[in-house]
């Protein structure tokens, strides 16, 4: 059987082509993908912080985050599987049963105004939801 074991040199080149082919699985850096991240980021918890007066004076700030925030998933869909994990995350962001920025523009909207406690809450579910596209995204190889 000493025909199937690597030699002690061979295994961190074996180990570096195993590794290469996995990063090829994964789409590359994309800076316009990390800054709509990071830009919807600040314009979501911005307006949330707004969230306690009448929905009715921010209607067209929702509609416009609610434009911005379905566009960046497009864009995110658009770049194929494998970019999949990344289109994955903006899903669920945007998933109104998921309890993020989705339900709580819907439920600003329906309710007309939210509490304090609830928006802190939703604050930081959100921020750290956003924030986990971000890491996704720096983590990616940069071309």
């Amino acid at each position: 059987m000493q025909g199937t074991r690597l030699r002690p040199r061979a295994a961190p080149a074996a180990l570096l082509a195993l590794l290469l082919a996995a990063c090829s699985l994964v789409s590359s850096y994309d800076p316009v993908s990390h800054r709509l991240a990071t830009d919807l980021k600040t314009e979501s918890l911005l307006l949330m912080a707004s969230a306690s007066e009448p929905a009715a004076a921010h209607a067209a700030e929702i509609r416009g985050l609610r434009l911005r925030l379905a566009q960046a998933l497009e864009y995110e869909r658009s770049k194929g599987e494998d970019n999949a994990d990344t289109a994955a995350l903006w899903e669920i962001l945007l998933d109104p049963d998921a309890a993020l920025i989705v339900a709580v523009l819907d439920r600003w909207s329906a309710e007309g105004a939210l509490g304090a406690a609830f928006l802190r809450e939703k604050r930081a579910q959100i921020a750290a939801a956003f924030d986990q596209i971000i890491r996704l995204e720096s983590a990616k190889a940069r071309s």
